[in-house]
């Protein structure tokens, strides 16, 4: 808990039921102008699902994953993969690192490397 936490009656979400905010993957996006395959990442997502994923995609797994992709992907996995210890990016999720960041808590060293992605990443909401 936070020291900041609020004392008073709070509602806690459990958004891991949300199936959409916990998928990862490589999608086609065919409807917007030569977007091409592009990454989805869900909020509930955990920062080592996302390194491992990115390291799958370094590797080349899928197939046809462009020379480019794969060097961003593995630099960011190893970025990613700076961030706390194991035990933390197990439970640390994508939406937390970006939620604290934009409350302004906190430098976020994965809204940084996503952004490095070029004008290609967006946030999207469900």
């Amino acid at each position: 808990m936070y020291k900041d936490w609020p004392s008073g009656p709070c509602v806690l979400l459990d958004l891991n039921t949300v199936a959409e905010l916990g998928s990862l993957g490589t999608v086609d996006e065919q409807e917007e102008e030569g977007q091409g395959k592009v990454l989805r990442i869900g909020a509930c997502v955990t920062l080592e699902q996302l390194a491992a994923h990115l390291d799958g995609l370094a590797g080349g797994d899928g197939g046809g994953t462009a020379a480019a992709v794969r060097q961003w992907a593995g630099e960011t996995s190893r970025h990613v993969r700076r961030i706390a210890g194991r035990h933390v990016r197990s439970a640390a999720s994508v939406g937390g690192n970006v939620a604290l960041a934009a409350e302004g808590e906190l430098p976020s060293d994965l809204v940084t490397a996503l952004a490095a992605a070029g004008e290609g990443a967006e946030q999207g909401v469900l």
